[in-house]
């Protein structure tokens, strides 16, 4: 039994039940925490941050499923999204069409899935393709600030000025509604988000300790940029680009369903959609398939990107725990 002296040095924890005690213990737990995440990596700790985040797992899993049923839909379908049988129009979903048929009898399971191909393609590539260029110009505006950041913040505003949507129009009636056109007219429109986005990063980096430190070293401009400075904003750049894709799906829909975006009889939801608005009320299904894949792509992207911000994000985790 300890005497009256060992107990005398034993420290007074405080309990739940004392003034404070929920706090001590709240920041004790944080303070475990965060020393057991530091002998992790920083790819493991964002895979494991990225895991907690059901939704975004639930919407990547998803986006994984949809991706690779576009691809190997020559495998999965017996028919072909070109393919007429005008014996067979405007059938309801049945065993031998998952989703019916169109006007001219093409089934339409087939078609909503190669024109989930064709969407896709368009939303990452727009996204990669404006987020390079967006990267790029608030990289350059934000390590050299000055006269130069004037000149491009300001291209950037009469960039968001512009009534996009009317220009986008235009541009694709003039330039034609290719896959190409479309990827390149939408990047034109955008790229702003990322270059705001990543001229603020670059300028509450570019006064650190290790930029310094590779000035010291002798490093030219472009290796502190592209070799120092924009790993370290990688975080914010992927999470924008993401949230990207299903804007752009968005628009592309948009534009098809206007009928000034890809043209048929090259399958997309867009103008899927738009094939179906004089048969609307006799065959809703139509309708219903090619906007419910819209719906959940862009749900499960919005998720995927909430889910990647708060993994690459390394004070969020000490957030949410305190």
């Amino acid at each position: 039994m300890p005497d009256r002296s060992d107990r005398d040095h034993i420290p007074d924890v405080p309990s739940v039940s004392q003034p404070g005690g929920v706090e001590v213990i709240a920041r004790a737990t944080t303070v475990t925490a965060a020393a057991s995440e530091r002998a992790l990596s920083t790819r493991q700790l964002a895979w494991r941050r990225f895991k907690r985040h059901k939704l975004a797992m639930g919407g990547a899993i998803l986006l994984i499923l949809l991706a690779v049923s576009t691809i190997v839909i020559p495998l999965i379908s017996k028919y072909s999204y070109r393919e007429q049988n005008l014996l067979t129009t405007l059938k309801g979903p049945s065993g031998h069409h998952l989703f019916g048929t169109d006007t001219l009898g093409r089934d339409e399971f087939t078609r909503v899935l190669y024109g989930g191909r064709i969407s896709l393609l368009v939303g990452l590539s727009v996204a990669i393709m404006a987020g390079g260029i967006g990267a790029f110009t608030g990289a350059i505006a934000g390590f050299y600030g000055g006269v130069l950041d004037n000149i491009l913040m300001r291209v950037t505003d009469l960039f968001l000025a512009i009534p996009f949507l009317v220009i986008l129009i235009m541009a694709a009636k003039i330039f034609g509604g290719s896959v190409f056109d479309i990827v390149l007219i939408l990047s034109l429109f955008f790229w702003m988000p990322e270059a705001r986005i990543v001229r603020g990063v670059f300028l509450s980096m570019k006064e650190k300790e290790f930029v310094e430190a590779a000035r010291a070293s002798g490093a030219s401009n472009s290796r502190i940029i592209f070799y120092h400075m924009l790993p370290n904003a990688l975080g914010p750049i992927t999470v924008i680009v993401t949230l990207g894709v299903a804007a752009a799906i968005l628009t592309e829909s948009a534009l098809s369903f206007l009928g000034f975006g890809i043209q048929p009889p090259t399958p997309t939801w867009g103008n899927l959609l738009n094939d179906s608005t004089n048969v609307t009320l006799i065959a809703p299904w139509l309708v219903y398939f090619p906007g419910l894949f819209i719906l959940i792509t862009v749900l499960c992207v919005n998720f995927l990107g909430d889910g990647l911000r708060d993994a690459l994000d390394p004070h969020q985790e000490l957030k949410q725990t305190v």
